[in-house]
């Protein structure tokens, strides 16, 4: 994965809980520039969704009851969020604890 200067990512989650993740986004920006971008469809805790957030962000049940949890994916990523600078979007909401 090539330096970055900083991410910035973003999560959508299934409910009102912070823990409810079901997708995170991030980029990555070098001199300005995006140099890489990813995303991850992930499963929320018993794949429950509230009305509230599926009309918000469209991401449902069946969009990710085939998908991983997010502590199975969070190894893979933890790599792009180490000892980087992070911009971050409503970060009282935002809760990466696996």
């Amino acid at each position: 994965m090539n330096a970055a200067d900083y991410i910035a990512f973003d999560v959508e989650t299934a409910t009102a809980e912070t823990s409810s993740l079901c997708q995170i986004g991030y980029v990555g920006v070098c001199r300005g520039e995006i140099i890489f971008r990813k995303s991850h469809i992930v499963q929320p805790q018993h794949n429950e969704y509230s009305s509230w957030n599926l009309c918000i962000q469209g991401i449902g049940a069946l969009k990710t009851k085939d998908e991983p949890l997010f502590s199975e994916i969070w190894d893979r990523v933890r790599e792009c969020f180490t000892y980087k600078l992070l911009v971050m979007y409503n970060v009282p909401f935002i809760c990466l604890d696996t």
